[in-house]
């Protein structure tokens, strides 16, 4: 509208003379993500760039205002190049989901997925079991959160799987919920496993069996005595083959299988179970505030790694890349503010952000292709992921050998990147 034609010609002019020349310099303009954003969406419309000539901005402030700067030099630097790059206000205002829309934050819109697959592009599939724990179960479809009725199965390499034992270690809910943890190679005909017998193991894995597995692999389904999960999904009639699930003890079924509806169960269903001093991980009146983070943190960085490291094609793969490293720039910008992504205490979207950004150095920049820069190249993503790491129960909740194994360990010529003996953090 008109209110953006008049706003836009001091926003461009912001970084460039703004800030320098008339001392607006509490903050430059592109340490605001949105209106940074916002900016570049008007710049690239139809017919807007061939209005703007930087260079002749500049040669007029610091040529004109001789009191502010009197030695006529002109600052060889720009801003201009910044605005033709890629925005998100296509995904933030899309006209089919608004940006805080839960559905947004937890997967794709599987419509295009037929799509998108043709075209060489990597879709994740949608998780089709989804009942709810709420903490009286009264509503449809809706089951009671009781101490010691439900079930976890998680394989610690799979970072949707990472998120609930996150949130489960950090809201003290060990006692409350139980785990089996599978294998962290899927067997190539049945999908994820336990621990498979050892002729099925590299010699290394059967030479450090004790601290690779003892008392961290399941080598059955300690429910059913099953092998495989395909064969739980198997129970409820379903062809799923997927981790987490989420099942109940009490009726031996599946109820979710779907990782961010697992964690807002834990966070708000299971409170009565909560340990002393647990963070609240979705506080009223900071809901859509965390729900906005989800729906851009998602597609961005969370799934956005598996685009750039499982698509087919050279050009999806460089799009998921800047994708990706674009929303780095924005997060450190973000953390730069703020010790957590929302304030003072973390969060659930922390606890969604925390396992991608915890195998960026040790796997996505490798097996991803992630190579513009590790997490330690942005000091205050690298500040956050310490901050996380050391919270109480998180290190017992992440396994970054099993990670590197799992990610490592079944393509190619199956070597596996030497660590840190698991210190990286």
């Amino acid at each position: 509208t008109v209110a953006d034609l008049q706003l836009i010609p001091s926003l461009l002019r912001f970084d460039d003379v703004y800030y320098l020349l008339f001392k607006c310099s509490k903050r430059r303009l592109s340490s605001y993500w949105n209106i940074t954003n916002y900016l570049r969406e008007l710049y690239q419309l139809s017919g807007v760039a061939d209005t703007v000539d930087m260079k002749q901005i500049k040669d007029h402030y610091y040529t004109t205002f001789t009191s502010a700067n009197p030695n006529k030099v002109v600052p060889k630097g720009s801003s201009l190049a910044t605005f033709s790059k890629p925005h998100d206000r296509s995904i933030k205002f899309s006209s089919h989901k608004r940006s805080g829309d839960p559905a947004v934050a937890v997967q794709e819109d599987p419509s295009s997925a037929a799509a998108k697959r043709a075209k060489g592009e990597w879709v994740r599939g949608v998780s089709q079991q989804r009942r709810w724990v709420t903490r009286d179960g009264s509503g449809d479809n809706e089951l009671p959160a009781e101490k010691g009725r439900y079930h976890l199965y998680i394989a610690n390499n799979c970072p949707w799987c990472h998120r609930t034992m996150m949130a489960r270690a950090l809201l003290g809910l060990e006692d409350a919920v139980s785990v089996d943890v599978l294998f962290y190679r899927r067997d190539p005909d049945n999908g994820w496993q336990f621990l498979p017998s050892d002729d099925k193991l590299h010699q290394d894995e059967i030479d450090n069996r004790k601290n690779l597995f003892e008392g961290k692999v399941n080598e059955i389904d300690s429910l059913n005595g099953l092998k495989y999960a395909p064969e739980i999904y198997k129970m409820v009639g379903s062809k799923e083959k997927s981790v987490p699930i989420l099942f109940d003890k009490k009726t031996n079924t599946i109820v979710n299988n779907e990782s961010a509806e697992i964690i807002r169960m834990f966070a708000t269903g299971f409170t009565k179970f909560h340990k002393k001093g647990a963070p609240n991980l979705y506080p009223e009146g900071m809901e859509m505030e965390i729900d906005e983070l989800n729906a851009w943190i998602y597609p961005m960085i969370n799934n956005g790694a598996y685009k750039a490291g499982f698509n087919s094609k050279q050009e999806l793969y460089e799009k998921a890349f800047d994708t990706y490293f674009e929303a780095f720039d924005r997060l450190d910008g973000i953390l730069k503010e703020k010790r957590f992504l929302t304030g003072d205490f973390p969060t659930e979207a922390d606890v969604r952000l925390f396992p991608t950004i915890v195998r960026h150095d040790p796997v996505y920049y490798i097996r991803f292709k992630l190579n513009k820069a590790m997490v330690l190249d942005y000091p205050n993503i690298d500040r956050w992921l310490k901050d996380m790491w050391n919270l109480d129960g998180v290190q017992q909740a992440t396994n970054l050998d099993h990670c590197v194994r799992g990610y490592f360990g079944r393509t190619g010529n199956n070597l596996i990147p030497l660590s840190s003996n698991g210190q990286w953090y």
